[in-house]
């Protein structure tokens, strides 16, 4: 995938495919996460720890459909986030956003802009999310940029700050409706 350029209120946001970023950047993403206090409800399980451990998980090739990161940044100001694609069933996939370094507006304008990126190139068909129900700004911001909660799943998101599982929100996003 090559670069992507695309207006950004009088600026431009840049798209930028994991295969196109060297090991250093995408473990840059990790640290960035982690200096701008996201990495605790993003890797809420702890699943990942380290800026190693995230270059492992998003390179990893044992799993077909793995991890499809895409780096998020402003011209003006450099990375301010990334989103990455997993859990691939079918023409569907889970989607994770995260971003600093800009207003809520901005957040939810970057997100939007985002997911018509991956509507014009037919990326997939589909998105789903599973949010652990005490992270109610998270599970705003996704009905903020078009998702749609569906339900709830008992017990599916263990949070390892509180070493205990919690309710998942179950949040839908179809290209189709949106």
């Amino acid at each position: 995938m090559e670069w992507t350029i695309i207006p950004y209120p009088s600026k431009e946001l840049i798209w930028t495919h994991a295969k196109n970023l060297t090991d250093e950047q995408i473990k840059a993403l990790f640290d960035s996460a982690e200096h701008h206090k996201r990495t605790e409800w993003l890797f809420y399980d702890d699943g990942i720890l380290t800026a190693d451990e995230w270059l492992s998980f998003v390179k990893n090739t044992k799993i077909s459909l793995r991890c499809w990161l895409v780096q998020l940044e402003l011209t003006d100001r450099g990375v301010v986030g990334f989103f990455w694609l997993n859990g691939f069933q079918g023409t569907t996939a889970q989607i994770h956003f995260c971003t600093w370094d800009m207003t809520h507006n901005e957040a939810v304008l970057c997100a939007n802009l985002s997911l018509k990126w991956l509507k014009d190139n037919n990326i997939v068909r589909s998105l789903y999310g599973l949010t652990p129900a005490p992270f109610k700004h998270v599970v705003g911001f996704l009905q903020e940029v078009g998702f749609q909660v569906i339900g709830e799943l008992s017990g599916a998101c263990f949070i390892a700050k509180d070493k205990q599982y919690h309710t998942g929100i179950i949040s839908t996003y179809n290209f189709k409706e949106n």
